[in-house]
């Protein structure tokens, strides 16, 4: 696998399907036998923004405005256009043509090219009768009432300006037993000023499993940043172990775009008695002070699963990138000591990050 920096892929299961649908396309006027007809608001652009969009754009959610109406729209109505027809929106980076994915938002190019008409048109409004009836989203969790709930013991205040680090809670399931998980979410307090969440699990020492795999890196050199941690290391050991040992495998995500996750039937996630999680919080100001208090939702397997699903991260720490280079590839590699089907996966890069294969 080569990829262009430091990289983590969780493997688990993401049930969501999205269904590209296009756009009818009705004139405004009744078109000449060469004229194309003109795209509305109504009849034309708002089930494309109803179907791939307004999950993120509506009151409440992660994006920054919502796509609901046509006094909402309207004014972004050029750089709606921009960012469809450049693939920034929806946020979807797989290459078509190494297959479909069962949660892809991709637009058909019949959509990019409604849209790109009806600006170019003016972008009308169309005749209101023709709006389709808005998409019902679920009020509160997504996945259905949780049998536990999870959430950071107190508020975190966020400022009003600046660069928060990322933040780390850590917080007790309290579970007695082992649980096996059929769906879980993660519910951000104020969505505003969330960029993501990462949560991991840690279970008990003395009843630690093995993992189903192992890292397979080729050798690199350490980085200043590897180095400095050696150093620290050596300083305090335990302390060092500790933190280590302190998270466990990341078992669910929440970013821009992302949904619930919610296991096939038949599939599940095994949490043991006295698991203890840790949120990692991104928190991203908006030049307002607000305070968040994020919670994690689990839903339980009726019954044991005749197929488990387990979270790696895989990651190559120990590369440098030479001055100058403009894409220098880093290869990761993770392998596996079982048979294991990989049900989905989340590349991420900062920064310096161009492409994954």
């Amino acid at each position: 696998m080569s990829v262009s920096t430091r990289f983590s892929v969780v493997f688990g299961v993401l049930l969501v399907g999205s269904l590209a649908i296009s756009g009818s396309r009705t004139a405004a006027q009744a078109p000449g036998a060469n004229q194309r007809a003109v795209p509305t608001f109504s009849k034309d652009v708002a089930p494309v923004l109803y179907k791939h969009c307004t999950t993120c754009h509506r009151p409440g959610e992660v994006a920054p405005m919502s796509l609901l109406t046509y006094e909402e729209t309207r004014p972004w109505a050029r750089s709606i256009r921009d960012n469809v027809a450049n693939d920034v929106m929806p946020p979807w980076h797989a290459d078509a043509a190494h297959g479909q994915w069962l949660n892809e938002r991709r637009l058909t190019a019949e959509e990019k090219d409604v849209i790109t008409r009806w600006v170019a048109a003016g972008a009308p409004q169309g005749d209101a009768n023709d709006l389709p009836k808005k998409p019902e989203y679920a009020q509160g969790w997504q996945i259905g009432q949780p049998d536990v709930v999870v959430a950071m013991e107190k508020d975190y205040a966020v400022p009003a300006q600046g660069e928060v680090p990322y933040q780390y809670f850590q917080m007790q399931t309290n579970f007695t037993e082992d649980k096996w998980i059929q769906a879980l979410e993660i519910r951000p307090g104020t969505r505003s000023v969330v960029h993501h969440v990462l949560v991991y699990a840690r279970s008990p020492q003395t009843t630690r499993r093995p993992p189903a795999f192992r890292a397979a890196n080729p050798p690199g050199p350490l980085s200043p940043t590897m180095l400095k941690e050696m150093e620290e290391a050596k300083k305090n050991p335990q302390a060092f172990q500790n933190q280590a040992n302190s998270r466990g495998p990341l078992i669910a995500q929440i970013a821009p775009g992302t949904n619930p996750t919610i296991f096939a039937p038949g599939t599940a996630m095994l949490l043991q008695a006295g698991t203890v999680l840790t949120f990692q919080i991104h928190y991203t100001t908006n030049g307002a002070p607000a305070t968040d208090k994020t919670s994690v939702g689990f839903r339980f397997a009726a019954q044991p699963p005749a197929n488990e699903v387990r979270a790696a991260a895989m990651a190559n720490p120990r590369f440098m990138i030479p001055p100058g280079a403009a894409r220098h590839p880093v290869e990761s590699g993770l392998e596996f000591v079982e048979d294991v089907t990989i049900y989905s996966m989340a590349p991420h890069t900062h920064l310096r990050g161009r492409a994954w294969e």
